[in-house]
């Protein structure tokens, strides 16, 4: 079944880049390459960039797919930087679209190991765990405000 799930949402994903209209993804491009060809940037300075372009784009999972296919060459510190930044990216879209940061999530269970180990400091969780909920929080399905009735 997770097999099928993880199929289905790669499929989805390679869509929704398709989807993407060519002046974000050039955007996206664009904006990755000017933040990795720049060396004076720290991981953590890396990291802001990379949450603040998933999080503003207009499809984040494509957005994330683009920034992770720019990695090739990247240094260590660019590698954790990019991992902390999608870990932010997920963070913040979990309070808004749940599906969506799942699907950034799922991007990153292909990068880089370096990659992939800071997004799980930042998120707590692994990418193929957070990718696995779909359409559930962080905090599971009843997270977020409840009255007192």
């Amino acid at each position: 079944m997770n097999r099928n799930f993880f199929l289905s949402a790669l499929i989805a994903a390679i869509i929704g880049v398709a989807a993407m209209s060519s002046v974000a993804r050039a955007d996206v491009a664009t904006d990755i390459a000017a933040v990795l060809a720049n060396a004076s940037l720290t991981a953590e300075e890396i990291a802001v960039q990379v949450a603040e372009m998933v999080t503003n784009a207009e499809d984040p999972s494509a957005a994330a797919a683009i920034i992770l296919g720019a990695l090739a060459g990247a240094s260590d510190a660019q590698l954790e930087g990019v991992g902390v930044g999608l870990g932010n990216a997920v963070l913040a879209l979990q309070q808004t679209d749940a599906a969506e940061a799942s699907e950034v999530a799922l991007e990153v269970t292909t990068a880089p190991e370096a990659v992939q180990t800071s997004f799980a400091t930042t998120t707590g969780s692994t990418a193929a765990v957070l990718a696995g909920g779909t359409g559930d929080s962080l905090l599971g399905t009843e997270s977020g405000s409840k009255s007192a009735d």
